[in-house]
């Protein structure tokens, strides 16, 4: 390996958009590259900066390749480069958790996964193995230097009955993804995902969901201070809604509140302006487009 072709593969290490769309293929056409659309560029451009991410997607936007290759980066790539960037002759794998709802979730975002392990010769020459018996496992051996392999599990968090949360407490992770998160009620999310991100602070989050019009932890952490909300009283600013008050939901009509929410957020914004004045929100959190559905404000 020349000094010149050494240097490109240690900036593709660093460089997530890079490394997936140099090593990873597309899963509809395994002889082509992959590559990624704007927005996916966005969360991959974005994952080593920041810590926690909030991501809505509508459906049929390549929302699952997306985390899939961020997921990937962060268990094959990241580890060597991080060695490399430190001068560390040991590498250190990475602990990365896909929790979601339901298991049928589980197993779509796992074939994502393995079919892009599968073609591509840069993870295979990291032998993974993969277990669907008890949890969905996939482990990737860092070779002979290495303090700890990488593995990627994947659980559903249980979200009724006597379940509620059981499914991961206890985990622990340096990376959590966290799908559908719009339909996990903000409860169970408090008492089972925030106490793995609180023990580890270099833990990573990546919350993200389609929208389901619910009113809940997840739709509150898009929104920053300031922010108008629609209630039948008038408009009231977001941080001046209380438990108990009534907002209007997607359907129009007045929906309870039942718990509150705060999130960090120091991206950028992005400002809207409509014939009743302007809107901010995260470049991902969609609004419902008259006749053409869910669209990222980014977008």
């Amino acid at each position: 390996m020349t000094q010149e072709t050494g240097d490109l593969f240690i900036d593709s290490l660093n460089d997530p958009v890079q490394w997936a769309e140099t090593y990873l293929k597309n899963p509809d056409d395994p002889d082509k590259a992959l590559k990624l659309r704007s927005y996916q560029v966005e969360l991959l451009k974005d994952t080593k900066e920041y810590k926690q991410m909030v991501l809505r997607y509508g459906r049929r936007m390549g929302k699952t390749i997306a985390l899939c290759a961020d997921a990937l980066w962060w268990a094959a790539a990241f580890p060597f480069a991080e060695a490399f960037n430190e001068g560390r002759e040991k590498i250190r794998g990475q602990n990365i958790l896909v929790v979601t709802p339901y298991e049928s979730q589980i197993q779509i975002i796992f074939n994502d996964l393995l079919s892009l392990c599968a073609d591509s010769p840069f993870i295979q020459q990291l032998n993974p193995k993969v277990r669907t018996s008890k949890n969905y496992t996939i482990s990737f051996d860092l070779g002979h230097g290495y303090e700890t392999g990488s593995v990627i599990t994947g659980k559903t968090i249980g979200i009724s009955g006597s379940n509620k949360g059981t499914g991961v407490r206890g985990e622990s992770a340096d990376y959590v993804l966290v799908d559908e998160c719009d339909y996990i009620p903000g409860d169970i999310f408090e008492q089972a995902i925030l106490p793995i991100t609180n023990t580890n602070p270099e833990c990573r989050i990546r919350a993200c969901s389609t929208p389901s019009g619910r009113r809940d932890k997840f739709y509150l952490w898009c929104f920053p201070d300031g922010t108008r909300v629609n209630t039948p009283n008038g408009k009231t600013n977001i941080t001046d809604i209380s438990v108990g008050d009534y907002v209007f939901g997607e359907d129009g009509k007045p929906d309870k509140v039942t718990r509150l929410y705060e999130q960090p957020y120091t991206g950028n914004l992005v400002t809207i302006d409509t014939c009743v004045g302007k809107l901010s929100a995260t470049p991902n959190h969609e609004m419902k487009i008259l006749n053409k559905g869910f669209i990222p404000c980014g977008n």
